[in-house]
């Protein structure tokens, strides 16, 4: 098999695979309460180390199933004051439906943030944008489809009003790109664990700022016991459920370790290579690029004819390779392709080489 699919779920590492495994057999043996009992200090210690890794307080830093469980739930929590929501043009899907429920309740409409010429973010537009009116800017760090690193610092940095909270999906940049959520200035931050930090699937991480957690008002949850917790709560744990996956939670532990190991720099620099890789060969193969001319991550988006598109598809099923064709109604703020075209992303991590890559292009030349 050749993986180019690590946007969607990069490949965990063995360290990881094998640190479920060794507790899920544990289980197995002494039953899942005794066996998490055994490993409490280390469960304790994965919030320290995920804290770390995005430059926050263990107070500040929640668990969650995915990007969006923790995102939405957060948001949702907000007290939005004003009339209007400053949205990334590469802004995901579901983010822009959360909004969008929430200002059909409290009588708020989304705006899509000006670019330049080039598709970048027009900082001294958003900044004239922002006036008192505003309820919340919200941006992915590296957008899904294209691969398009936001300035989020730069961002961050912008005069906006009090109430006016800053929000950030880090799911596509989170294990190749350094995060510090101290300098991106965000009032809240949530990632996945499973694409680019090669975690398990399952597992996500939430950061709220601690002044922005004193004025939020999350729905409050019973645990097992019948005692209510969310408001009462001074953390962000107030977000997580009382339940949990161990295995899981000890699997993100040993993928923070990994990243740690290999160093989110040198992480950088791999994928950006292969992403070079990549757009030399779209460029060979005559195909148009969907993606910044110069790599801004490891994400990369061509088009293909629609003609030819089936056939691709069942070509590389047959040759074990990875690839995804995502939808437009992944990013429903931007451009969509015309109908005669469809998107192929690429995204190789780095158990991935230049070999792998010319693979896909070998193939997609003898249909092309």
């Amino acid at each position: 098999m050749i993986y180019l699919n690590a946007a969607s779920h990069g490949l965990p590492d063995e360290r990881v695979r094998a640190r479920i495994l060794t507790h899920v057999q544990r289980e197995a043996e002494v039953g899942p309460i005794v066996a998490t009992r055994g490993v409490e200090e280390e469960i304790s210690g994965v919030r320290r180390k995920a804290a770390d890794l995005i430059g926050a307080k263990p107070s500040e830093l929640a668990f969650a199933q995915t990007t969006m469980t923790g995102w939405s739930a957060a948001v949702a929590a907000l007290p939005l004051t004003g009339r209007r929501i400053l949205v990334a043009p590469n802004e995901w899907g579901e983010c822009v439906q959360t909004f969008k429920l929430l200002g059909n309740s409290r009588d708020m409409r989304l705006e899509v943030m000006a670019t330049t010429q080039e598709g970048d973010l027009d900082l001294a537009a958003l900044q004239a944008s922002i006036d008192d009116d505003v309820a919340a800017i919200s941006v992915p760090m590296v957008s899904s489809l294209s691969g398009r690193h936001y300035p989020v610092q730069e961002i961050g940095s912008l005069a906006r009003p009090d109430h006016c909270f800053y929000v950030i999906d880090g799911a596509q940049g989170l294990g190749q790109l350094g995060v510090d959520v101290e300098k991106f200035g965000c009032d809240m931050f949530a990632a996945t664990a499973r694409k680019w930090l090669r975690g398990p699937r399952g597992t996500a991480l939430l950061y709220v700022r601690s002044s922005t957690l004193e004025c939020m008002d999350p729905i409050p949850v019973l645990n097992t016991s019948g005692d209510t917790v969310g408001a009462e709560r001074q953390d962000v744990a107030r977000f997580e459920s009382f339940d949990f996956v161990a295995a899981l939670r000890l699997g993100l532990g040993t993928a923070i370790d990994v990243v740690n190991e290999y160093g989110v720099g040198s992480v950088a620099e791999t994928v950006a290579n292969h992403a070079r890789h990549v757009r030399d060969r779209v460029a060979r193969a005559g195909l148009s690029l969907a993606s910044p001319a110069d790599p801004q991550s490891g994400i990369t988006s061509f088009l293909l004819p629609q003609a030819v598109v089936v056939e691709i598809q069942e070509h590389l099923a047959a040759c074990d390779i990875i690839v995804k064709y995502p939808p437009s109604s992944d990013e429903p703020m931007r451009d969509a392709p015309s109908d005669n075209q469809v998107l192929m992303r690429v995204s190789p991590h780095i158990y991935n080489d230049t070999s792998h890559i010319d693979a896909l292009f070998n193939e997609i030349a003898s249909i092309v």
